[in-house]
């Protein structure tokens, strides 16, 4: 059984970060809690923004929905790498520029 409900929601800060509240009824209902991972689906179209909120779903495989896209897929990852992470990824390549090619053409 399919039940819509709309509600205002005011955005709040939490840290660096901004949250939405939840209903304490949709979230038993929907069968989360607060340990369990979500995959938020960002969507800006003018003159609209679209949120997603699934289960977290594990990259490459069937979602109830369908299986996920390549930019989905793609997005899924990104969200998973800090940006130390990733910063420090970029810095080992630039450093090992010269390496690299040369172990391209081998």
């Amino acid at each position: 059984m399919q039940t819509q409900k709309i509600k205002t929601q005011k955005l709040i800060k939490v840290g660096n970060s901004y949250a939405v509240t939840l209903d304490r009824e949709f979230v038993s209902q929907s069968g989360l809690d607060k340990k369990k991972d979500v995959t938020v689906q960002y969507n800006i179209s003018e003159p609209s923004v679209h949120l997603l909120l699934r289960d977290k779903p594990e990259v490459g495989y069937t979602t109830s929905e369908r299986k996920l896209t390549k930019s989905e897929k793609s997005a899924y990852l990104a969200s998973e790498i800090t940006p130390e992470f990733k910063k420090w990824v970029d810095k080992t390549l630039e450093e090992d520029r010269k390496s690299m090619k040369a172990l391209a053409h081998l």
